[in-house]
């Protein structure tokens, strides 16, 4: 392979098509790193044509490996371009002349660096003292985190170890402490950040880690009270569905009572929120953890009991399996212990509730038919900023909205400002798409979501969680009904007919 070393001393000068313009030329941007760009460009077209002319299928010899290494070249000037053009977006990048291209990746990564601690660090939310403190281990090579809570649960209620990846310190303190929500424990460092902060994730790009994982029948080995409760709760159900004459009517009959009192959530993810201002990835956790199944909302399904004809009889075969089964351990090791169930963590201020991930839809159907008290899955939990372009904000499903809707979404999220909900700043630009709006409390990320989803998620949060909606003082007649969630947000008062509503 062909390995280029360019400093940004280099002579070459740009081809006509190429050539830095008088804008360039003279105005904020480092004229030595755009034309240094501009010249890579052209080396950049040279190589790529070489490459090609060395693997003519016409020419009477060709010569393969050669252009396969000059495409590896193309690629590599590629990459630089991409570097340089990075360094260019910020003016007052500091690189001197000389500098390699190495300097000028440490000069960007210290620039992004400082970015992802500045959005994470305007979060207002101050330790509680009286929470069990966290302990993290930060590997400073490529970004692992490893939290370990200073007091172990006795009854394994909730996991002692947070595995992750988090590209900065700062962003290691805030991912463990925003995994929790808004009950927020002291995180201290075993060994003290560095003075000077270096992003380890390359820009916008996600790491590409191998972290161990324990094995989902390590979560049963471990025993505890939510193992012997879910093993108590299997043996009574057992007793009971050994009464039934009719196993599939008995699950209808189930997954109506369902579907009528819990209706489940489409999958428009509980906790997406679109990429940070800044760009840059941010942290996650997976650990394995005990869940309730009503705390689970949102599946691959369109409703409890249907999966669009995939693998239908697998509920049943749950249900019989149960019903059959001569070891209550065996089943719960076969249902959890084999290939773990996959979900998301979405924090709330009440508490965390769920969304499918990858594996797992036909199991917590089963778990939520049967009315099994816990759940043994691998957890994942995205971590998310503080800042946002409205413009990115306001895109639902792929559908981007206008500017007179996404006015109407600024003036909804402003009004969850106004009645004590969020804490938000709008930070206002001379092109009105690119206005941001930065959010220091967030109790839950789809308050900001548009409010069609807001209330069907409110609903079901306050289904999950009694009570939930009016600790942050919201009405439950308001905020789980669209129309009367948006007149409340966008008046000053409280019409005492939005009051009067049933709970969802």
């Amino acid at each position: 392979m062909v390995s280029v070393l360019l400093r940004l001393e280099t002579d070459l000068p740009a081809s006509p098509e190429h050539q830095l313009d008088s804008a360039d030329e003279h105005g904020s941007v480092p004229a030595d790193l755009a034309r240094q760009r501009l010249r890579l460009w052209t080396l950049t077209d040279i190589v790529f044509a070489v490459g090609e002319l060395l693997d003519d299928e016409e020419a009477q010899v060709r010569c393969p490996e050669l252009a396969k290494q000059h495409r590896v070249v193309a690629q590599q000037l590629e990459d630089a371009m991409s570097l340089l053009s990075t360094a260019e977006d910020y003016g007052g990048l500091d690189v001197e002349r000389g500098a390699t291209l190495e300097d000028v990746r440490e000069a960007v990564a210290q620039r992004h660096a400082a970015e992802v601690d500045a959005d994470l660090e305007r979060r207002d939310r101050p330790a509680d003292p009286d929470e069990v403190a966290w302990t993290v281990q930060y590997d400073y090579r490529n970004g692992t985190v490893t939290a370990t809570s200073v007091e172990s649960d006795p009854h394994r209620r909730r996991p002692d170890t947070l595995r992750g990846f988090a590209p900065t310190p700062v962003a290691a303190a805030d991912l463990v402490a925003s995994w929790h929500g808004d009950t927020i424990p002291p995180v201290r460092f075993e060994f003290p950040p560095a003075s000077k902060p270096s992003l380890l994730v390359p820009y916008r790009e996600a790491p590409k880690l191998s972290i161990p994982y324990p094995d989902p029948v390590t979560l049963l080995d471990q025993g505890g009270a939510c193992y012997q409760e879910l093993l108590v709760a299997c043996a009574r159900i057992r007793r009971h569905l050994r009464t039934v004459p009719d196993l599939d009517d008995w699950i209808r009959q189930r997954t109506a009572l369902l579907n009528r009192q819990t209706p489940h959530l489409p999958n428009h993810g509980l906790g997406t929120l679109v990429t940070p201002a800044h760009g840059h990835k941010l942290g996650f956790i997976d650990v394995l953890e005990w869940v309730q199944p009503e705390r689970v909302l949102s599946t691959y399904s369109d409703a409890w009991g249907e999966f669009g004809g995939h693998r239908e009889h697998s509920l049943r075969d749950v249900v019989e399996g149960l019903a059959s089964a001569e070891s209550i351990e065996k089943f719960v090791r076969e249902l959890f212990g084999v290939d773990a169930i996959d979900l998301n963590r979405i924090p709330g201020w009440a508490g965390p509730v769920y969304q499918l991930g990858n594996d797992g839809c036909h199991r917590i159907h089963a778990a939520r038919v049967l009315g099994l008290p816990w759940i043994a899955a691998q957890v994942g939990y995205s971590q998310h900023a503080s800042e946002w372009q409205l413009s990115e904000l306001t895109i639902e499903n792929g559908r981007i909205f206008p500017g007179k809707l996404r006015e109407y979404r600024l003036a909804l999220i402003q009004g969850l400002d106004r009645r004590g909900i969020i804490d938000v700043e709008v930070i206002p630009t001379p092109d009105p798409l690119w206005t941001r709006v930065r959010c220091t409390r967030l109790p839950a990320p789809w308050l900001l979501r548009a409010p069609e989803w807001a209330t069907r998620v409110n609903a079901a949060y306050e289904r999950a969680i009694p009570g939930a909606l009016g600790q942050l003082g919201i009405p439950v007649g308001i905020g789980t009904q669209r129309d009367k969630w948006t007149a409340w947000l966008t008046t000053d008062g409280e019409p005492r007919e939005l009051l009067d509503e049933p709970r969802p």
